[in-house]
């Protein structure tokens, strides 16, 4: 077992992006343990079970594979806002464990309890009161999808390292009873008991509204929210809350034309800067790209950062120094009409989202913010008097924007 620690720097004077990096080096191998990325320090450290020339070799694979300098444009920074707060005390993450209020079953699996889980239901509460200003239809979705949907939606081209796939032991008397005594004398191969899968977690809470709407044909522009339970592959690089392999996402969605979806961005823009600045918390919203797959990396991410079609609210964590993503906005111009046939007044509808991971969010708030219940609802209540003010999609932007970058 051998431990490799890069420098960023040293990613960025070879074009290659730091994070994009750490995120590849996590799914390369299965020698490949731990992955750490310590943005505070600027540098990524990988465990590894092999020698360091194995581990060099992979590394330099990788670089080979996604160090281009077109695919390395740098994000563009629509909102700032710091915050003249005095810094909390550090180690938010373990006070919460010893105080109970989570209990972390590793590999980015965790529960919680107590304040925590109040802020959580209260942001989305908070979420469920603006979908609701903007006449957005609640749907509520299973968390299996079919893998021909998946395909359908590109999810395989895009992001297959992602998926956790689901299956049944097989319908089989003799091969389950087999299955039975095995794993009571040791540990059984699992997988030579199991169908085919037909389906697999779905990796955001919207994954199945667009099935959903195939062959629908809109003459209004359309709202939805859903509260989803999603899953990403993240084992390798799951810390605290600012990664986790199961989390809860709400959604809204918009279904229109392009001129409507531009519009909506613009309103999700004015909700994001509403959640950063009641809270009064250090962050940014900018533009952003998935964490595509190596094979079509370049691509699509060069499509996403051109064409504007992602960006997030970004929080710094005070402890680590890294900055997270907690809401994200995704235009998909015509994608999801032509793939699953509705339509907006005779063309292919466009349509776009925005999403909160509601842990990662809660624990950004409490890392910035301290975890005094009266604190945090005073800082909730000062959001929804802002959304009050902001109004729909379409009002204009109330005054004093002076933190906004142009």
């Amino acid at each position: 077992m051998v431990t490799k620690t890069i420098s960023a720097q040293d990613l960025l004077n070879a074009q290659i992006d730091p994070t994009y990096f750490s995120n590849v080096v996590a799914y390369s191998s299965p020698d490949v343990k731990t992955v750490r990325w310590d943005e505070g320090h600027g540098n990524l450290t990988i465990v590894f079970d092999g020698s360091i020339d194995e581990l060099d070799r992979l590394i330099e694979r990788i670089k080979d594979k996604i160090g281009r300098a077109i695919v390395n444009r740098k994000p563009d920074v629509i909102f700032s806002h710091g915050s003249d707060r005095a810094p909390q005390k550090r180690d938010v993450w373990e006070e919460m464990i010893r105080a109970g209020m989570v209990k972390d079953f590793g590999d980015g699996h965790v529960a919680y309890s107590g304040l925590f889980l109040d802020l959580v239901q209260r942001l989305d509460s908070a979420f469920q009161d603006v979908a609701a200003e903007i006449g957005a239809e609640p749907v509520h979705m299973p968390n299996f999808i079919s893998l021909d949907y998946m395909k359908r939606m590109g999810v395989f081209d895009k992001y297959p390292h992602h998926l956790y796939f689901l299956s049944p032991l097989v319908p089989d008397i003799e091969k389950i009873e087999k299955f039975q005594s095995e794993e009571e004398s040791s540990d059984p191969r699992i997988v030579e008991y199991l169908k085919d899968p037909r389906y697999c977690l779905k990796t955001s809470a919207c994954a199945l509204l667009y099935p959903l709407l195939e062959n629908t044909a809109f003459s209004r522009p359309a709202h939805y929210t859903m509260l989803g339970c999603c899953t990403r592959h993240e084992t390798k690089m799951a810390t605290s809350l600012e990664r986790l392999t199961e989390f809860t996402m709400r959604e809204i969605v918009f279904v229109g034309d392009e001129a409507g979806a531009d519009e909506f961005q613009r309103f999700c823009v004015t909700l994001l800067q509403d959640l950063i600045e009641s809270f009064d918390l250090t962050a940014r919203i900018a533009s952003a790209s998935d964490s595509f797959f190596v094979s079509n990396y370049g691509k699509y991410r060069l499509m996403q950062l051109l064409g504007k079609e992602k960006f997030e609210a970004q929080l710094v964590i005070p402890d680590t120094g890294a900055d997270i993503a907690v809401g994200s906005f995704n235009h998909h111009r015509r994608f999801f009409g032509q793939r699953f046939g509705f339509s907006y007044c005779g063309e292919p509808a466009a349509s776009a989202c925005i999403g909160f991971g509601l842990e990662r969010l809660a624990y950004g708030i409490v890392c910035q913010c301290g975890m005094e219940r009266p604190n945090l609802m005073k800082k909730l209540d000062c959001f929804l008097e802002l959304r009050a003010q902001s109004g729909k999609p379409g009002t204009p932007r109330r005054a004093s924007e002076s933190n906004q970058v142009t």
